[in-house]
């Protein structure tokens, strides 16, 4: 350092505080004091040390460096350079990295270009700023995210996307002033998308909103007022909302319902005082409004919130049937009062609360009262519904009493009546008060009485049950606890009538015969008709915490008629047993298939939501068993095991095929030999490998199949011929004698599992649609459809030929018809054995005639 009377200069001094470095560099006049390129270099400095030493900086922390040169008079110097700071907070906002470009400027500085980020936001600033003085900057940014800018003020605004920002600072540095305005496309709040768009204002620790406000489609959302953040922030806020959509609004606010509430509402909503315990206005309106599928049409709202307090000076929904109403005062920190009253409302409101998939029916009048504290309140209810329930299941009154008190729901009498028929309920049930659930250690005393009361009830149990009729009588006493409850009783039904979804064939001559003892109900006869079989079942349920706990049953069934659509169709002889835990048992045993059409995964099913349930059940395939999938129907014969559960079986086993039909480009092949191979890796998809023949004038046409039973492909195909032909040859004849004249090959690339007329047959549901043809016959569709088990109908259409002289259809007349001519033939069926039938035929030319037929299979 070099000092002589007019000044001191410097080429290098370094100055230490800690873990920051100064360097010094240039000159400094005495009179008048001035700069001469003092040239300024720092490193990791704190700012926080900083911000303390400088009256005019605001509070900041972080590391700060640059490299700044002065020139001039000390009271009006030139700053040029650039200062940073890094991993730091400036009033509170955290900052990853800032940094400011200066240029000179007697008496400011200038802010040539500077630039914040904090995660991927960036706000930009240009200008001037007097320390002392007054600040001149124009800010600006383009993707600000919300999460990332209200750190500074103690607030948490849960949007997502980027904001453009365009406005000015002004003030001092210890109190400065933003002003400016905010844009933003696709704002998303709570999954919901808003355009954004106001005005605001900072100043002083108060963010002022000047219509801040949100649209989506024809809604709007204005807000307006302002917010002093801080440790303790407070606000002064007003909402108002056109035409907003209340789905949107409860996804912003992040409100799960049990189904879907649409509508539109209006109104205002004021919010003041402390953030964290805030007074609120509501006045609102609603149109147009659905809870699921139930509409609630029209409703008003006039709600204050004051302290924990909620004052209901009106509340209404107005729906296409009846009202509700409430009025009171909702204290969460002492006593309460409400009442809510509901007259001739449709009870299907109440469906999505117990995810029931039918409409409820009737008119519903309650009064519920509350009133105590939230942790030890009193409420009652009086109901009172009639012509209630589900279109096959209505009741003609339902009357209920109830109160509670002290932990305990006084049921003094709930009643559900189907002319002289009740059902009858009184007790009392203990319940927690911090869950509102049942307790399961405090005794309970609840009595059923049920006075030839209807089966109909049982479609509320389960989706599974569509239909229901009959009666059931008995007494239930429940004492103990809800853990282990002691009861006593039982309940009886005969003849009823019931309908399972999926099961085309109804349970008829129903029986019920169940005992309750302790824990256990016990079956002692569940038995029914299945067509002119029968079943039944025995055993026991053991009950836990009012829920059914481990099963224990036996089920036999004796050629009873099973019918479900797209899987089986027949008789079904069996020995089950049914264990295990309720929410999942396991059924075992071996089933008997007979006198039955199995299309396992050929599409229907049963349909809906089926019952969890394990699978280790032995089937077996008995006599006159016909597998039919696609193109393929064959007699079978073995076993297959299924594993797995009910909504997603497993299968394992053979099963062979002695003779069947395997219909291709429209041609019947007589099967010869086949099986079917079930394993757990393909679910219920058999790999299929099958040999059928047909017979052309001196050629035999020999079908080989080899491939998964729903996914053939041409690669599982192999045609071959005695005398041997060419594969094309093959083909045009198949086709030919089908009466198809085009390129069979171009069907085959369409995908085996839709020959010529094949994929008909399936859409219709037809167990034939075959064109025959042949030198001597005419072109011949053929439609055929088993009614029963052993009654088929066929319909014939003869198109005219040349000559006519034999029908191609099994038991036809023959007699010779005029060339030129077409009639149509239907008949009727009976498989006396798999290759004998009876048949009776009639036809559009006057004939009758009735015909016993064998085939033989070669």
């Amino acid at each position: 350092m070099t000092v002589t009377p007019g000044g001191l200069s410097s080429h290098t001094l370094v100055l230490r505080n800690g873990p920051a470095r100064y360097r010094l560099s240039g000159g400094l006049t005495f009179d008048p004091p001035s700069a001469a390129d003092i040239r300024l270099e720092a490193e990791d400095v704190d700012a926080q040390w900083l911000s303390a030493a400088l009256t005019a900086a605001p509070d900041m922390t972080g590391t700060l460096s640059g490299d700044l040169t002065l020139n001039g008079p000390l009271t009006a110097a030139t700053v040029a350079g650039q200062v940073a700071l890094d991993r730091g907070r400036v009033s509170r906002q955290r900052i990853d990295h800032a940094e400011a470009h200066l240029t000179p400027e007697a008496g400011r500085i200038r802010i040539a270009e500077a630039e914040a980020r904090v995660n991927g936001s960036r706000l930009h600033a240009a200008g001037t700023l007097d320390p002392g003085g007054p600040i001149d900057l124009r800010v600006w940014a383009e993707n600000l995210r919300p999460v990332d800018i209200t750190a500074a003020l103690g607030l948490s605004f849960p949007a997502e996307g980027g904001l453009a920002l365009s406005g000015e600072v002004g003030g001092t540095l210890r109190s400065p002033r933003l002003a400016g305005e905010v844009s933003a496309h696709g704002l998303v709040v709570g999954g919901e998308a808003f355009d954004a768009s106001g005005a605001m204002e900072y100043q002083g620790g108060t963010l002022r909103l000047r219509s801040l406000q949100l649209v989506q489609g024809p809604s709007s959302y204005r807000l307006s007022g302002e917010i002093r953040p801080g440790p303790d922030p407070t606000a002064g806020l007003a909402l108002d909302i056109d035409h907003g959509e209340v789905a949107a609004v409860l996804a912003a606010m992040g409100l799960q319902m049990p189904a879907p509430i649409r509508g539109t509402i209006d109104g205002r909503v004021e919010l003041s005082g402390a953030l964290d315990d805030p007074s609120a206005r509501l006045n609102l309106t609603l149109h147009d409004a659905t809870f699921g599928a139930y509409t609630i049409g029209t409703g008003a709202a006039d709600l204050t919130l004051t302290h924990q307090k909620i004052e209901i000076d009106r509340f209404e929904i107005h729906p296409a049937q009846g009202q509700v109403a409430a009025k009171g005062r909702i204290d969460l920190a002492g006593p309460s009062a409400v009442e809510v009253s509901a007259q001739d409302l449709n009870p299907d409101f109440l469906r999505p609360f117990f995810q029931f998939d039918r409409p409820f029916e009737g008119r519903m009048t309650f009064t519920a009262q509350f009133t105590g504290t939230m942790q030890d309140p009193t409420a009652g209810l009086s109901l009172d519904a009639t012509d209630v329930g589900v279109s096959d299941a209505l009741a003609d009154r339902i009357t209920g009493l109830a109160y509670y008190t002290n932990g305990a729901l006084h049921i003094e009498q709930a009643v559900v009546a189907k002319g002289p028929h009740k059902v009858v309920v009184a007790g009392t049930l203990p319940v927690d008060a911090k869950t509102m659930t049942l307790d399961p250690a405090r005794s309970l005393a609840l009595q059923l009485r049920l006075q030839d009361a209807g089966l109909s009830s049982l479609v509320f149990l389960t989706p599974q049950i569509t239909d229901a009729t009959g009666t059931i009588a008995g007494a239930v006493d429940l004492a103990g606890t809800v853990a282990a409850p002691q009861m006593t009783g039982s309940l009886r039904s005969a003849e009823g009538r019931l309908s399972i979804r999926g099961l085309r064939t109804p349970l008829e001559h129903l029986n019920v015969d169940l005992s309750f003892s302790q824990d256990n109900i016990q079956v002692r006869d569940l038995s029914a008709t299945l067509g002119q079989g029968q079943m039944a079942a025995s055993g026991a349920v053991e009950i836990t915490n009012f829920r059914p706990g481990n099963v224990q049953l036996a089920f036999t069934a004796a050629h009873a008629a099973v019918d479900v659509p797209g899987l089986y169709n027949g008789l079904v002889d069996a020995d089950l047993q049914l264990s295990g835990p309720w929410a999942q048992p396991t059924l075992a045993g071996t089933a008997t298939l007979s006198e039955g059409v199995l299309s396992p995964g050929a599409g229907g099913g049963a349909g809906g939501v089926l019952p969890r349930l394990g699978l280790d059940v032995t089937v077996e395939a008995g006599q006159h068993d016909v597998f039919a999938v696609g193109a393929i129907r064959a007699h079978v014969t073995g076993s297959v095991h299924a594993g797995g559960t009910l909504d997603r079986p497993l299968l394992s086993g053979r099963v062979i095929a002695p003779d069947g039909e395997v219909y291709f480009l429209g041609s019947a092949f007589r099967l010869t030999s086949g099986e079917a191979v079930f394993s757990e890796s393909l679910g219920i998809e058999p790999r299929v490998s099958l040999r059928a023949q047909q017979v052309y004038g001196d050629t035999l046409v020999f079908l080989d199949i080899n491939g998964l039973a729903y996914h053939l492909t041409t690669a599982d195909l192999a045609v071959t011929s005695d005398p041997p032909m060419t594969q094309a040859d093959l083909l045009n004849m198949i086709a030919r004698n089908a009466g198809y004249f085009g390129d069979p090959e171009s069907i085959l690339g369409q995908g085996v599992g839709r020959y010529l007329l094949g994929s008909i047959r399936g859409a219709l549901n037809l167990s034939e649609f075959a064109v025959t043809y042949g030198h001597e016959s005419p072109v011949t569709l053929r439609i055929g459809k088993f009614l029963l088990q052993n009654i088929y109908l066929t319909v014939s259409e003869v198109f005219p030929g040349p000559t006519a002289t034999t029908l191609p259809a099994a038991g036809s007349l023959t007699r010779p018809v005029p060339p030129g001519t077409s009639y149509a033939i239907g008949g009727l069926e009976y498989f006396l054995s798999p290759s004998v039938l009876a048949a009776f035929n009639v036809d559009t030319l006057g004939g009758t005639g009735v015909f016993l037929v064998t085939r033989f299979p070669f």
